[in-house]
């Protein structure tokens, strides 16, 4: 499950800045800007039902460090790759209850295969 209001989409062009023995920056561009996403997936501790995974499947598929399918807010499907460490939050101390559930902070970037 996700959080719409907390997905922002974003575009970035890859840069590299390193700076010279003059003290001047030697600046490259990528060819291309990439797109992201950044926002929030709830995992439940236990799945609602047979179609829902729990906090260990997520932190599987976010750990298996391969290329995902996404589906925008428009519907638009895209592969994506997670190019940051996650952040995980639980709102009840007790994170393994059984009706908690876990929100992954995360960030998204479009590749194309």
């Amino acid at each position: 499950m996700t959080i719409s209001g907390q997905w922002a989409p974003s575009t970035a062009r890859a840069t590299q800045i390193r700076p010279l023995l003059s003290g001047r920056d030697d600046v490259t561009f990528g060819p291309a800007p990439r797109k992201y996403w950044d926002g929030t997936i709830v995992a439940p501790i236990t799945p609602v039902d047979a179609s829902w995974g729990s906090v260990g499947d997520m932190r599987t598929s976010m750990n298996k460090m391969s290329v995902l399918a996404f589906s925008d807010h428009f519907g638009v499907g895209v592969s994506v790759v997670l190019v940051n460490p996650n952040n995980e939050v639980s709102y009840v101390p007790d994170w393994e209850q059984p009706d908690n559930e876990i929100k992954f902070s995360v960030q998204l970037t479009q590749v194309n295969l």
